[in-house]
């Protein structure tokens, strides 16, 4: 067992860092950029006499969704990175543990789900904060404002999809391809292979992750999606593999 959480340390430690790093720059970017947004509609209002167009407006025009995207990116990018043999040959580390290559993939993978977890609540913790923020500046006097948004907004709504029960399974599928197909990329690697998976499930993540709210049909084409690149994923490393081996 000792061998196994040094591997999962070594994963751990190879990005733990950078990660931390990318999550300090979601939250003063898009900090600033909605701050910024803010302060600009509150002028408007006063200078017009109107009313503020609303807190989902606000995130809206913020652009508050590319900038986690773009945080996504390099997140993945980041995963995808530790564990292959870019400029040291860090496989050769991971075989003087004794491990099988198996283990190390699943110890990346769960690695992985932490990581993403991490970032899905950074950004939650985040949204909650700016909406609070905004109820604050504008005097938002409706207890429903913050809840509201996050029934109406697409991308508040995916992050916490409330009583939408297929966006949630949605969300945790998706949640677990990429983390078993970053977890591949670095398999493939060690193998001089490129491992595809993770693109397909970074743009999937990217085309539909804010997608209009109360479109079950969506959710369930991206679920059946997600369930299937991570299925053909664990076949080709856990048992397509493992009958290779054996012939």
């Amino acid at each position: 067992m000792k061998k196994h959480l040094s591997v999962f340390m070594l994963i751990a430690r190879g990005s733990i860092y950078k990660l931390l790093i990318l999550f300090v720059l979601l939250t003063g970017v898009e900090g600033i950029v909605f701050y910024l947004t803010l302060q600009n509609e509150l002028m408007i209002a006063a200078e017009l006499g109107m009313e503020l167009s609303g807190m989902e407006y606000v995130f809206s025009s913020g652009r508050v969704f590319w900038i986690a995207a773009l945080i996504f990116l390099l997140m993945t990018a980041q995963l995808c990175i530790v564990g292959c043999n870019f400029g040291s040959r860090q496989s050769y580390t991971l075989r003087r543990l004794r491990i099988s290559e198996k283990s190390v993939f699943i110890w990346q993978a769960v690695f992985n789900a932490l990581s993403f977890l991490m970032l899905w609540a950074v950004q939650l913790g985040v949204a909650l904060a700016l909406c609070q923020w905004y109820v604050s500046a504008s005097g938002e006097t409706s207890g429903q404002a913050v809840m509201l948004a996050f029934y109406r907004h697409k991308f508040l709504h995916s992050l916490l999809p409330l009583s939408d029960i297929t966006r949630l399974i949605r969300n945790i599928l998706m949640v677990f391809a990429l983390s078993v197909t970053a977890a591949r990329f670095v398999w493939a690697n060690h193998r001089g292979q490129l491992g595809v998976g993770i693109i397909a499930m970074a743009a999937l993540v990217l085309v539909f992750f804010a997608g209009e709210t109360a479109v079950p049909n969506t959710d369930y084409l991206v679920s059946f999606c997600s369930a299937a690149i991570a299925f053909e994923c664990l076949y080709s490393v856990l048992i397509k593999e493992a009958d290779h081996e054996e012939d």
